[in-house]
């Protein structure tokens, strides 16, 4: 009788260090997983913070040609003068525009490969490692 509890002490023992590394390691997992997001926040953060400033160099510039547009009209005396400063004003806007676009979509792409490869790099891990449940059969597990 001595034996027999003796050997159900030790299996709970062995059963509790077991719980106890698996909840270690579910705690590593989520720590790791915290920073991975933490560092995806961050480079979001990063991109909002040079899309804002972007955008206002944009405005500003956007701002410095039309007020050189209007000192432009001022100075026009033909309608002629005046159609070709408006041409031009237009012309470069739509080009300044595009440019901006451009540039705010190749930071916004390059953002979001940026972000996401931690995540992605995260979770593949976690799948790789991941174990089908003992409880399986061999036939289901092969077919998996």
């Amino acid at each position: 009788m001595e034996s027999v509890m003796l050997y159900q002490m030790d299996q709970m023992q062995l059963l509790t260090k077991q719980m106890l590394d698996r909840m270690q390691a579910m705690t590593a997992l989520h720590r790791s997983t915290m920073d991975v997001l933490i560092e995806y926040s961050e480079t979001c953060f990063d991109y909002y913070d040079k899309a804002q400033s972007m955008s206002v160099v944009f405005m500003q510039t956007s701002f410095d040609h039309a007020m050189g547009c209007g000192n432009g009209l001022l100075q026009a005396r033909t309608m002629r003068d005046s159609m070709d400063i408006i041409n031009g004003f237009s012309k470069k806007q739509i080009d300044n525009t595009l440019k901006e676009a451009t540039r705010a979509s190749e930071l916004a792409s390059l953002t979001l490969q940026q972000a996401i490869a931690p995540l992605h790099q995260r979770f593949s891990a976690a799948l790789v490692r991941s174990e089908l449940p003992d409880t399986v059969p061999e036939k289901k597990r092969s077919a998996a």
